[in-house]
């Protein structure tokens, strides 16, 4: 079964080849297309390409990828909320501060795109990861079988049970 041999390093992989176009698709929702004038064109690449390496650092800080996520929790769940909370907190301050006030690019990312991008990163780090719990509960009950069995007693009989 592919839950049972899913590593976190193809999660890995799944979330920088996720993400990382999820800057562009955020302008293109924005600007409504994917032509944007001026100083917009090189502010997305920049931010697209500072902010992925900043997302997946956080997530790593954060433990998003020493985890079985078939075994998933609801605390396991608030990891995740926080992760991309914090990874987006921090690439809104990259967007909004470190990229014009450093020089690296001339404006700022708009503020609409930078929380459809916090948005976006959101659900595209946690529907793989409720899969595969959901896909690793659906395969444990099939291999369970669907009898369930009431077992009265605590003895060693029970135990054995």
């Amino acid at each position: 079964m592919i839950v049972t041999t899913l590593r976190n390093r193809y999660l890995l992989v799944w979330d920088t080849l996720l993400i990382a176009p999820l800057p562009f698709l955020a302008y293109a929702l924005r600007f409504e297309g994917f032509v944007w004038g001026g100083a917009n064109l090189p502010t997305s690449i920049t931010y697209a390409g500072v902010s992925l390496p900043l997302k997946i650092a956080i997530f790593i800080a954060l433990g998003l990828y020493g985890r079985l996520w078939r075994h998933a929790s609801v605390s396991d769940m608030r990891t995740i909320l926080q992760a991309t909370g914090i990874s987006a907190i921090a690439c809104g301050v990259l967007g909004i501060f470190v990229l014009p006030y450093g020089g690296l690019t001339s404006m700022r990312v708009p503020i609409s795109v930078v929380f459809l991008d916090g948005f976006f990163t959101a659900a595209l780090v946690t529907a793989p990861r409720l899969g595969i719990k959901a896909i690793g509960t659906w395969y444990q009950r099939a291999r369970a079988g669907s009898r369930r069995a009431l077992i009265a007693g605590a003895g060693a009989g029970g135990e054995m049970v």
